[in-house]
């Protein structure tokens, strides 16, 4: 049952349900007066953190506008407005590979200029490896998993036990902390804002670019793309960290 807010929100609207992303949270796409919004479903508490970033984030870079939020009969609820332009795997863009990758490239720039001081979500290795750690207590992992990651080390146990070994110094700056081509907008070849920032906080750098490495081999299954990439963002590619990283992700989104 809707929040009467929603309910009345939803009056003489067109309905559309998405299934695309990993948040975990229902989805639907709302036309209303020749406008989009997107309307957010979860369990109570769950979208908490999401809502401080957007407010946190709003006017600093382009995330969407938040319209409406509300915990309800243990449900949270949160209604934006839609992003200007489309994600970076949007089917205009879909044949032009190497334009996207400059594109992300210059979306994690972007984020990284962003002072992160007074940013009051935390999300920083030893948060992300707590997660990890509570994740894997109480089986909330994938065990259907079959990523060559989880084959090589066997077991949850073993990944979480090494990435307790071997943590690299991390070299803090803003993180939008899901840099997934799907959460990148463009709009006209430069970058018009951000989805799904609930995971955003002051983290190493390198999160972001190896989530964006791995969204980049998902999509491309091409590792000239990933090498382009670092090309654009004019750095060496640190593979011990990226690959530090897109373990620990294995645990953590």
């Amino acid at each position: 049952m809707y929040p009467k807010e929603i309910q009345e929100f939803l009056t003489n609207s067109e309905l559309e349900y998405i299934d695309i992303g990993c948040s975990g949270a229902k989805v639907t796409r709302i036309l209303k007066d020749n406008k989009e919004y997107f309307l957010k479903e979860s369990t109570a508490g769950l979208l908490d953190k999401e809502y401080l970033a957007l407010n946190w984030l709003d006017g600093k870079i382009n995330v969407p506008k938040v319209v409406y939020f509300s915990t309800h009969q243990n449900k949270s609820f949160m209604l934006t407005e839609k992003l200007q332009g489309e994600m970076l795997c949007c089917d205009d863009l879909w044949d032009y590979p190497e334009q996207i990758v400059k594109l992300a490239a210059d979306a994690i720039r972007l984020l990284q200029t962003i002072d992160y001081t007074s940013c009051p979500l935390a999300s920083d290795l030893d948060h992300k490896l707590a997660t990890a750690k509570y994740n894997l207590d109480n089986n909330l992992l994938d065990q259907a998993n079959d990523s060559d990651y989880f084959k090589k080390f066997g077991s949850y146990e073993q990944i979480y036990k090494f990435l307790i070994n071997n943590k690299p110094k991390e070299e803090l700056c803003f993180s939008h902390g899901d840099t997934s081509l799907p959460n990148i907008f463009q709009k006209d070849g430069k970058i018009s804002g951000f989805l799904d920032v609930g995971e955003c906080g002051c983290a190493d750098k390198w999160f972001d670019i190896a989530i964006t490495v791995k969204s980049i081999r998902r999509n491309f299954e091409d590792e000239k793309y990933v090498d382009m990439f670092f090309e654009h963002l004019g750095i060496a590619h640190n593979k011990e960290k990226v690959e530090y990283y897109i373990l620990l992700i294995e645990l953590y989104l």
